[in-house]
């Protein structure tokens, strides 16, 4: 049997068809783990500003100081280079998460 790796799921807040053409430029990240924090590291080299959100403080607090929970190539630089210029940015705090993005990404665990 084949490994189950977790996958992200896209919520749109607001469908409009035009979105799936436009540039995505704000997005949020939901859990940043092993799944969401290279996920926002990707999308903030990509071009778009993120937002990443999680439950532990101390995950949002290391985050947030530019540092890499994951030994991945690339991801520690990645994190400190966009934390640094501002285009990506770790909080815990639900509604601002809300309020900064149209399309959100869930990178949490499930059962």
């Amino acid at each position: 049997m084949a490994p189950r790796w977790p996958h992200p799921i896209i919520v749109i807040r607001t469908f409009r068809p035009s979105l799936l053409l436009e540039v995505l430029s704000e997005l949020s990240i939901i859990g940043c783990g092993r799944l969401g924090a290279p996920y926002a590291a990707g999308m903030a080299i990509a071009g778009n500003e993120g937002l990443g959100l999680d439950v532990a403080p101390t995950t949002v607090c290391t985050l947030s100081a530019g540092c890499a929970l994951l030994d991945e190539p690339g991801l520690a630089e990645a994190i400190a280079d966009h934390t640094t210029a501002g285009t990506l940015r770790f909080t815990t705090a639900y509604d601002e998460v809300a309020a900064f993005a149209d399309l959100h990404i869930l990178c949490v665990g499930t059962p």
